[in-house]
């Protein structure tokens, strides 16, 4: 799977995970709020019933306790009070005692019903709270392992690799790259390495070809440039008889060109044996390494 999808499904999984807790925290949050709404509002009846019965009448108190019966929803709590308000106008002790208790009663249930609730509304909000961190955190663990494990680990060993590969040691084996970015990166790499070693061998093979025939023709050129020197010599000293002034400058001539054709064909060929002592103790230093490297060659064949 590409590094890109999966961080988009983990990113999507965190997202939607601590989304949907967090929803469901903030509608109980919401709950929680309505439930303290009614229980402040069933305090404030009680607080009502327990005056009435120490007010004497009085219309104005009448019209406010009429308001206060409107504002209530709730049909039982609604009646118990309706009660209490006619038993209040009506003018009557007995039964203004009677409704006040009922009413108070209804209200201490609602009250206790509400509280309840709450309780169980807060257990759950807590809950969905933990919830919604705990999702939050494991999702961006799990988001970090796998950058580090699919990203960070995978470069740090593609990067350890390549300068292995800069400094000449191909001692290191490829594995089969994963499939996503970074393989493709990997197996792009891979494909470079494989041309390079190709390119190093071409090129050892061309130097080494070089070498041989600079050793041959130096060789090969000594021995008859010898001949013409030693020739000369044997001129110059008049063994084949005297020779004219001219002549013999030429001759002249010609030995010296052919002592300098002959120190550069010793030059050659000391050339010729420093780079083979040069080989040769390169050859002995990487012994151990020679091997791996046609292995790793092998296998950077494979994709």
């Amino acid at each position: 799977m590409k590094i890109r999808t999966q961080l988009n499904i983990l990113t999507a999984l965190i997202i939607g995970g601590s989304g949907f807790a967090g929803y469901q925290a903030y509608d109980a949050r919401r709950e929680l709020d309505q439930f303290e709404r009614a229980m402040n509002e069933a305090m404030e009846t009680r607080s009502i019933l327990l005056m009435i019965e120490e007010l004497p009448y009085h219309d104005e108190t009448f019209r406010r306790l009429q308001v206060e019966r409107d504002r209530i929803l709730e049909s039982e709590r609604k009646k118990a009070f309706a009660d209490a308000v006619r038993s209040y106008a009506a003018r009557s002790p007995v039964d203004l005692r009677r409704s006040i208790r009922k009413a108070l009663k209804v209200e201490s249930e609602y009250f206790l019903n509400n509280r309840g609730r709450k309780n169980e509304i807060e257990s759950r909000f807590e809950k969905l709270i933990l919830l919604s961190w705990g999702s939050l955190a494991i999702g961006l663990f799990w988001l970090l392992l796998t950058v580090h494990t699919s990203i960070f680990t995978t470069v740090g060993r593609l990067s350890r690799r390549m300068m292995d590969f800069l400094v000449d040691r191909y001692s290191f084996q490829f594995s089969q790259p994963d499939s996503n970015e970074l393989g493709d990166l990997q197996r792009t790499f891979n494909a470079l390495a494989q041309k390079v070693i190709n390119t190093m061998d071409d090129l050892k093979r061309l130097d080494q070809a070089k070498s041989e025939f600079l050793s041959i023709a130096s060789h090969e050129l000594r021995t008859p440039m010898t001949s013409i020197k030693g020739s000369l010599s044997l001129l110059t000293s008049g063994v084949v008889g005297p020779l004219d002034v001219n002549a013999l400058r030429l001759i002249k001539i010609a030995e010296g060109e052919t002592d300098r054709l002959i120190r550069l064909i010793n030059d050659l060929l000391d050339l010729a044996k420093i780079e083979s002592e040069i080989s040769r103790s390169a050859c002995a230093g990487k012994a151990g390494t020679n091997s791996a490297a046609k292995h790793s060659t092998a296998s950077l064949a494979s994709p």
